[in-house]
């Protein structure tokens, strides 16, 4: 989530958690439900994605496990944890990253930053 919402090394994004001051303020899973549950991501119906859609994977139990960008019909840009960004393809990625994949609308950054704020403020 980090990545694709423009908050990696942004000292806006740093300055929320540090004032947060919780374990949860992170832009990761919690969070992620958290824009599904407050209508900030709209997911896409299959077919219609584009180019700038995020690309979500989900486990067999339909929990978040990873996000990227699309770049055409086939590839996607990802951050891998500590391993750095990737570019490939939908499929090609570590199997704990799930395979049932779905497709939102991407959020402006704006949007991402008050989301993420709001939500430090209503975790417990």
């Amino acid at each position: 989530m980090v990545y694709v919402l423009g908050f990696a090394g942004n000292v806006t994004y740093s300055a929320a958690v540090r004032k947060a001051n919780h374990t949860k303020a992170f832009a990761g899973k919690e969070f992620f439900d958290w824009l599904i549950a407050n209508q900030y991501l709209i997911q896409i119906q299959d077919g219609s994605e584009s180019v700038g859609n995020f690309v979500v994977y989900f486990n067999s139990i339909q929990e978040f496990k990873h996000i990227g960008i699309l770049l055409d019909k086939k590839r996607v840009k990802s951050k891998w944890g500590e391993l750095g960004l990737y570019d490939h393809e939908i499929l090609d990625v570590p199997a704990n990253y799930g395979n049932d994949v779905k497709y939102f609308e991407p959020i402006k950054y704006d949007n991402a930053m008050f989301a993420f704020k709001q939500y430090t403020t209503e975790i417990v």
